[in-house]
């Protein structure tokens, strides 16, 4: 195991994680309990995370991601902080691999229950500083699958502001040996473009969902856990301790997909927090 991975991190008996912080002035909300087995192509089962709840941590901590490629086209999608200006988030919300545009502007807002563009953030917001996507961009030439999409889709947003600061940060936690995750309940919660519920579109609020891991790779994961577009780049956490253990990537019938947390992201996370301490 290298010196990065060594750096700033806690081992247990499984896994690996890094450091996260909670500031004292926030509580820690509940663990997620909702368990059920199906994807957005069956029943809808996200819950709304209420006004009372995003104040608390994690959901202090993840984030609106809005997105401007070179070619004026807007990403929408959600990110997570890992440390005090260091967002995490999916690849593809900042590399287009198709038209092979990268992102221009990177819009950040913790915490939000309404459009950021029309009231002011209650936990701030932020552009980025500094954006990373290689991984990301240089395994699209060798995709032959819809695992092989979300194996290495995920990048990491430098902000100019330590918003995490006020917000808190997650943990990564890589697992060791990846099919320990397998039937395990995760948490991945973010900002749907749309959720209609009682004839109303809901927009920019967070939605959450738990269920099982069905398979797992070290570099991909698959599951039961309802998500849909502007979701990507979602945390999916752990129940315990609402550490990262994957980010949403994508959705194929019948299946939900994301990138693992591994030893590589974990090196990488770290050394763009140690640069920016």
């Amino acid at each position: 195991m290298s010196n990065d991975i060594q750096d700033n991190i806690v081992t247990e008996k499984g896994y690996i994680e890094t450091e996260g912080y909670i500031p004292e002035n926030i509580e820690i909300a509940d663990s997620n309990s909702q368990i059920s087995p199906f994807t957005i192509f069956g029943d809808d089962d996200r819950t709304f995370i209420s006004s009372s709840n995003i104040s608390k941590f994690p959901y202090t901590a993840i984030g609106y991601l809005e997105v401007t490629l070179e070619d004026g086209s807007v990403r929408r999608g959600t990110g997570m902080l890992i440390g005090k200006n260091i967002v995490l988030t999916a690849g593809h919300m900042l590399y287009d691999g198709e038209h092979k545009k990268k992102a221009e502007y990177v819009l950040f807002c913790p915490g939000i229950v309404e459009n950021p563009h029309k009231t002011t953030p209650p936990n701030g917001h932020s552009w980025a500083s500094e954006i990373y996507y290689e991984d990301y961009m240089n395994s699209i030439p060798k995709w032959q699958s819809d695992s092989d999409q979300s194996s290495n889709d995920w990048g990491i947003v430098v902000l100019r502001d330590n918003l995490g600061e006020k917000t808190g940060w997650a943990k990564l936690r890589y697992y060791i040996n990846s099919t320990d995750m397998i039937d395990i309940n995760f948490e991945l919660c973010g900002y749907p473009k749309y959720v209609k519920r009682n004839g109303n579109h809901e927009q920019f609020r967070q939605w959450t969902h738990t269920g099982p891991i069905k398979f797992a790779q070290p570099r991909w994961l698959s599951y039961w856990i309802d998500a849909d577009g502007g979701q990507s780049g979602c945390p999916i956490m752990t129940l315990d301790t609402h550490a990262i253990a994957g980010i949403h990537s994508q959705s194929t019938e019948g299946w939900n997909y994301g990138c693992n947390i591994s030893s590589d992201i974990i090196t990488m996370a770290n050394l763009f927090i140690r640069q920016n301490e």
